[in-house]
């Protein structure tokens, strides 16, 4: 990734718009450059407007507030555009923010962005999608940024001078690595549910009972003769019913016949009683071929009536309608008549109005030239007050300067006393230092802080390693117990295994005796049940009398059957069924218990192999541990004797004594760094207060210049007020007018007079058009008024009522004049309704004429007297259709009645001729009974028997499935286990470590990369003692080990620079880091040192990158030609660039 272009507008203190193109020159010639500037003129914010332009934040500023303090004051807008490349594609990112209205206190509105190719294809214009696309694009968010591209203040050396936790968390943030932690947490979770499935499938396998081989066999034998027993009874069983079959087929079919006989007797009543109303239906037929006449006669009579009433009605709506339309005329003559009227006397109030206006226009004519004078006015007016604010301005400044060169000149002599003192304060730091020094040389007493290092190193691990075996014996003796009470607890759960097991064989058999016991009394109940079922026929059957369903008259177990309560029998199979459910219960609790047992026993076993495992190998960590410490003479049973404290206490004091020198030296060391900072602070402090005092002997002889000038403006503007003002009079003078010290209310005024005077003069105009149109209208009114008087008189209507005014007349009139049109209109088809109503009458009287004479000819030749007769002789249709229906049913009664006689004599005779039995029905009941009864029991025992077998078969099936899970379940858990042992843990801390390690080990072999190519001396490593801890390797000496602390300015410079480049590399795995980014890195720096990290800063330039370097050093600013200057604008708070990056002819 290479920055190209920047571009920034209204950021902190650099007020305007400006561009710095880093493809062109200078920068192309030169890849190095430093942004130099006075501290706090805006050096850092050119940086920040990277970082706004591609993340919309700031390394300062985590996220901009509500009130965007990064947006130049008293501005309405700010924005920041990068174009980088990325391979070689060019993108453009964009940033910007605005205020409301463009008024720099409008309301912050939402910021907006943009990711646009060099094309400016838009990529996308969320916030949001924008972050994600940049990270998608190069790979960077922007915490790699700040640590691998743009190295902010304060941020240079934060990798190097971490601690382990924190480098840690900085190699996860920029590398990702917290993703090892979640997969070791993950493997640990995944062995620990495989080991509990594991465990649940090895219970349920312990709990599975099954029949043994001789038990099935058993079983299978019973079921075949069981199978063979049944056949045999079904065979009788339907033989027996077959003959039960026939004779109640003899039964039905004599009820039969004697119901045949009795249908066939009825029919023939029926047909009897039903005789007068046949002899009606045939009287009526000569009637019904007379009925059509009769109806045409009296639908003729109906017509002529119709007729004649409608004739009627016509004549009475045409004397309603010429009513109608005289009323509408007299109304709309009278209308006409008040419109006339109102229009006269609107005619009078418009001349009236129209001298008013004359009156008017005459005495202003004067304001009818204001419209020429205005705008001239308004202009003289506005650059007056222009002029007048620029003087009150000017008036201002030079007191602001006044007041400024006063403050300059005040802060000048308090620096040069804060000069002074910083001299002095400058030298006690360098004697203090000084004397840190020489008392770090006696501490060392001519050894090296490595040598001492490694001798501290020895005697901590010797007294870990002492303390370990005082571990180990204590180890050994709480094993040796657990051993002890594992075997006790074992013994013991055996005996309660062998207990649950005899208990469980008892229950077995009590539930099978209760099992057997409920069928017995189940069958016993259905019998019970099935002869009450019966109470009802039994109850109807008489001493001596046929049964109807065996033909037997003697009935001797009527009073037994009676007597049957089957509810001693239903309550004892109630009982029996819930001591049945407790056995099972128990039973099952049983079982529960004994895989529980079993479970205890193989749990036991386990942990007493892995206590004599634990033992054996706590025996091999002594012998090792006891070789490590140089105390193998002391063997394990010998752990009470003194030898063992005896080498802790000498390990202990030499410890001691060497962790007091180191921390006597690590005291100094820290003290010397401190005074080292101060050395350079003061150092930098005395250089900050030079760069000041020039800096403000600059500014007043710069506020001088500038006074100077602002005097000379103020005499100018005055002297043009004055002509301006002299102008100004002489144009309003002839209106009679006065100078206005006001001139806005006075403007408004005068448009105002020449406003009423132009609406006045176009109201005259207005008023003159409505006058005479007004007088045309009139003329057409009076000639309306005239046409419906004539009307009215043609109509010779009667006398009405006297006029009164209405408020709408012309309203009126139109609904009068619609009236006389509709009940014209009425009346002219109302004289062909009539005509044709008279015509209609005449066909109606002559075809009643008609009607009536052929019904006289067709009664002359019917059987009936008069019209009397036939209508005491003719049916209305439904009655007639009603007689005719029951003719038909009686007629088809009769034919199926004697059809079911003929059918069932026929049936019964041949039932009679094929016999069967001569048993009678309750000899053929009972032995049905004994039969069902014997089926069932044989069916019963065949059920359970299969249900026994088939429950033995699925507990088989599912042992035989469950084994098999349980051996697939067992290599899951084996691999995952493998795998816990290598990288899981609960807190996810193995692997994460692990994984950070490998990270650090590339971060190093990156950094020396770097380190040889910048100056071959040094070499980072890691600490053999210490995860995550660094070290320097000084080839030059010997190859001397040396902590990253104790490194002058010069070498942390060039290391953390090495780790800077190398992180770049680590972190950017989609682009390569063509840029680098410094701010404020060099400061602490002594003469060699720099130059060491400048030879280092020209070495990266040659090798294709581009460097920018934020730094108040002179020496910086002298050895790099190529810079990039941000200069103050006079005394404002504001800052600039140099002109050849400003956008536009005039910065804002």
């Amino acid at each position: 990734m290479k920055i190209l272009t920047l571009r920034l507008k209204n950021l902190n203190s650099l007020k305007g718009e400006w561009k710095i193109d880093f493809t062109a020159a200078p920068f192309s010639d030169n890849g190095l450059f430093a942004i130099t500037g006075p501290t706090g003129a805006g050096k850092t914010t050119l940086l920040d407007a990277i970082c706004l332009a591609l993340y919309h934040r700031t390394p300062r500023m985590s996220s901009l507030s509500s009130q965007n303090e990064i947006m130049t004051r008293s501005t309405s807008e700010c924005l920041a555009e990068v174009e980088f490349a990325v391979g070689d594609q060019i993108y453009r990112a964009f940033w910007s923010q605005r205020r409301a209205r463009g008024k720099a206190d409008g309301k912050l509105q939402p910021p907006s962005a943009e990711l646009a190719q060099a094309d400016g294809t838009i990529l996308c214009d969320k916030l949001n999608d924008k972050l994600a696309k940049i990270e998608e694009l190069t790979g960077l968010d922007f915490d790699r940024f700040t640590k691998s591209m743009l190295l902010a203040q304060g941020g240079f050396a934060a990798f190097l001078e971490a601690d382990a936790n924190a480098r840690a968390d900085l190699l996860e943030q920029l590398t990702g690595t917290d993703i090892y932690g979640r997969i070791s947490q993950r493997v640990f979770e995944r062995t620990r549910e495989h080991k509990q499935a594991l465990e649940q499938l090895q219970a349920r396998a312990q709990g599975v009972d099954l029949l043994s081989d001789e038990r099935r066999q058993q079983f299978q034998a019973e079921l075949q003769a069981v199978v063979a027993s049944e056949s045999a009874l079904s065979a009788q069983q339907q033989s027996l019913l077959a003959q039960r079959q026939w004779l109640q087929d003899c039964h039905k079919a004599g009820l039969a016949l004697q119901a045949a006989e009795q249908q066939k007797q009825q029919a023939q009543q029926a047909w009897t009683a039903a005789a007068p109303q046949m002899q009606q239906l045939a009287a009526s037929e000569p009637a019904q071929r007379l009925a059509p006449c009769h109806r045409e006669r009296q639908k003729a009579a109906s017509a002529w009536q119709a007729a004649n009433n409608a004739l009627a009605q016509l004549q009475a709506k045409q004397r309603g309608d010429q009513q109608l339309q005289q009323q509408a005329c007299w109304q709309a003559w009278q209308s006409a008549a008040q419109i006339v009227a109102e229009a006269e006397t609107r005619l009078a109030r418009l001349t009236e109005r129209e001298q008013q206006l004359d009156l008017q226009l005459q005495r202003t004519q004067q304001h009818s030239q204001l419209g020429e004078c205005l705008g001239g006015w308004q202009s003289q007016l506005q650059r007056r007050q222009e002029l007048m604010a620029e003087r009150d301005r000017l008036q201002a400044q030079q007191q602001q300067q006044a007041q400024s060169l006063q403050v300059q000149t005040e802060q000048l002599a308090t620096l040069a006393h804060t000069l002074a003192d910083a001299d002095v304060s400058l030298g006690l730091a360098r004697d203090g230092e000084a004397a840190i020094r020489q008392r770090i040389d006696c501490l060392q007493a001519g050894q090296t802080e490595a040598a001492l290092r490694e001798q501290l190193t020895a005697g901590l691990a010797r007294q870990s390693g002492l303390q370990q075996l005082e571990t180990l014996a204590t180890s050994q003796v709480q094993i040796t117990h657990r051993q002890t009470h594992l075997q006790d607890a074992l013994q013991q759960a055996y005996a309660e295994q062998q207990q649950q097991q005899q208990l469980q064989q008892d229950l077995q058999q009590r539930y099978a005796a209760l099992q057997a016991h409920i069928a017995d009394k189940e069958t016993l109940l259905l019998q019970e049940q099935r002869i009450q079922s019966l109470e009802h026929h039994r109850a109807s059957l008489q001493p001596g009398e046929a049964c109807p369903l065996c033909g037997a008259t003697e009935h001797p177990l009527i009073g037994q059957y009676q007597a049957l309560d089957i509810s001693a029998t239903q309550s004892s199979l109630q009982q029996l069924r819930l001591q049945a459910g407790s056995q099972a219960e128990a039973l099952q609790h049983a079982a529960k218990a004994e895989a529980r047992s079993s479970e205890q026993i193989a749990q036991q076993q386990k942990q007493l192999a892995e206590q004599a495992l634990a033992l054996q190998q706590l025996e091999q960590q002594w012998q090792t541990q006891a070789g490590q410490t140089q105390a193998g003479q002391i063997g394990l049973p010998a752990l009470a004797a003194a030898a063992l404290p005896e080498l802790q206490q000498q390990a202990s004091a030499r410890v001691a004594a060497l962790q007091q020198t180191m921390q006597q030296l690590d005291d100094l060391r820290q003290q010397r760094e401190k005074a080292m900072v101060a050395l350079r602070e003061r150092e930098e402090t005395r250089l900050q207060t030079t760069q000041q005092q020039q800096l403000l002997q600059q500014q007043i002889e710069h506020g001088r210049q500038q006074t100077d000038q602002l005097t000379a403006s103020a005499q100018q503007l005055q002297t043009t007020l004055a002509d301006l003002q002299q102008l100004l009079q002489q144009a309003i003078l002839p209106f009679g007018f006065d100078m206005p010290a006001d001139p806005e209310p006075w403007l408004q005024q005068r448009r105002a007079e020449w406003q009423d005077w132009q609406s006045a003069s176009q109201q005259q105009q207005s008023l003159l058009r409505e006058r005479d149109t007004l007088t045309i209208e009139l003329e057409a009114l009076r000639q309306q008024e005239q046409h419906w008087q004539t009307r009215w008189a043609e109509l010779n209507g009667p006398a009405m009522a006297p006029w009164t005014a209405v408020a709408n007349a012309a309203a009126e009139l139109q609904r009068a004049r619609e009236a006389c049109e509709r009940a014209t209109r009425s009346l002219l088809a109302l004289d062909g309704q009539l005509l044709a109503a008279r015509q209609q009458l005449s066909d109606a009287e002559l075809a009643r004429q008609q009607a009536q004479q052929a019904w006289q000819d067709m009664l002359q030749h019917s059987p009936f007297a008069d019209e009397g007769a036939f209508l005491a002789a003719i049916l209305d249709e439904p009655q007639r259709l009603a007689l005719q229906q029951r003719q038909a049913q009686l007629i088809k009664a009769q034919t199926e009645a004697e059809a079911l006689w003929q059918a069932a004599q026929a049936t019964l005779q041949q039932l009679q001729a094929a016999t069967q039995t001569d048993n009678n029905a309750d000899m053929i009941d009972q032995q049905l009974q004994q039969l069902g009864n014997d089926l069932r029991q044989a069916s019963q025992r065949q059920g359970e028997i299969r249900a026994l077998v088939s429950e033995d078969d699925q507990r088989r099936t599912g042992l035989t499935t469950l084994l098999a899970e349980i051996a697939v379940q067992q290599q899951h858990y084996d691999l995952w286990q493998r795998l816990n042992s290598l990288i899981g843990s609960a807190d996810g801390a193995n692997y994460r470590r692990f994984a950070q390690g490998l990270t650090l080990e590339h971060l190093i072999e990156l950094a020396n990369r770097q380190l040889q190519r910048l100056q071959g001396r040094y070499q980072l490593c890691r600490k053999q003692q210490g995860e995550l801890e660094l070290e320097v390797r000084d080839t030059w000496l010997g190859d001397e080990l040396r902590d990253t602390r104790n490194l002058s300015g010069g070498e942390s410079f060039l290391v953390s620079l090495a780790l800077a480049l190398a992180l770049s590399d680590l972190v950017s795995h989609k682009a390569s880091i063509d840029s680098l980014f410094l701010d404020e890195g060099f400061g602490t720096l002594d003469a060699d040192t720099l130059e060491i990290a400048l030879d280092a800063l020209d070495s990266l330039n040659a090798s294709g990158k581009t460097i920018g370097v934020i730094s108040h050093v002179e020496a910086m600013k002298e050895r790099i030609p190529v810079q990039l200057r941000v200069q103050r604008a006079g005394g404002t708070g504001f800052s600039r660039l140099e002109r050849q990056f400003m956008v536009g002819s005039v910065a804002e």
